[in-house]
């Protein structure tokens, strides 16, 4: 399965320098209610609930990938307003990541059968963590929940390293990214394995696609990310029907 991964031109290509993505923090996240939200009314389930907000800020962050690449709300909202990456993961390993549930409101405490915060079991503790609003659903976000380790105090940023369970594949340019030929040159020394492509508007739908002409111009035939016509990408030596 393939997830992908938006952010700026910047910090695209320097998690592609690295091998390592930044982890995100609950508190950070752009939608507000996304914190192991749940509606409760005693001031102690209310306490106990803060007290494991406090306690998951500390030790754990995640991840946040979605399903899809072609939906411009996602590259206008994290792919630097089309001017960034969507760097392109491999996930043979299905366990760590988990698809984001959408609801229409905020879930209740008696509506998980328990009558305290402090009773509800880690399963439903995870599931909270990976519930928004059904607004977000455009996101198709999948999540990987992880344990703060790799800080880097220059930029104050946790990272992670890439590993077995996201493999970086290659990379979309978005429609207004400008790299420049040292940028581009550079790249494709640095990893020879990797793919890439330039994107555009879909001229009758809001939805982007390949710019395949654009693509084929600045880079080489073998490391231009190939798709079908349904939209499908394919990278290495897979063959589609263009």
């Amino acid at each position: 399965m393939l997830l992908y991964y938006f952010t700026s031109l910047r910090h695209g290509l320097s998690a592609i320098r690295e091998r390592r993505i930044k982890i995100s923090r609950f508190n950070q996240l752009n939608d507000i209610y996304d914190h192991i939200g749940i509606f409760v009314t005693s001031p102690e389930d209310m306490e106990a609930r803060d007290n494991l907000r406090s306690e998951v800020l500390r030790y754990e962050g995640l991840i946040c990938m979605s399903k899809t690449y072609d939906e411009p709300l996602l590259w206008g909202h994290y792919g630097g307003n089309h001017s960034g990456m969507c760097l392109i993961f491999e996930v043979p390993h299905r366990k760590p990541w988990k698809d984001v549930e959408y609801v229409d409101r905020i879930p209740r405490l008696e509506e998980t059968g328990f009558s305290r915060f402090n009773q509800l079991p880690h399963s439903e503790i995870v599931r909270l963590a990976h519930t928004k609003f059904t607004n977000w659903s455009y996101e198709q976000e999948v999540r990987r929940i992880i344990t703060l380790r790799d800080y880097d105090f220059a930029d104050d940023f946790f990272y992670q390293p890439f590993d077995e369970h996201m493999e970086l594949r290659g990379a979309l340019f978005g429609t207004r990214a400008e790299p420049n030929e040292y940028q581009v040159e550079a790249l494709l020394r640095h990893d020879e394995e990797l793919q890439f492509a330039f994107i555009k508007p879909k001229p009758a739908r809001f939805k982007m696609m390949i710019d395949r002409e654009k693509s084929r111009g600045l880079l080489p035939s073998d490391r231009v990310i190939r798709c079908d016509r349904l939209g499908r990408l394919y990278l290495g030596s897979q063959a589609p029907n263009e």
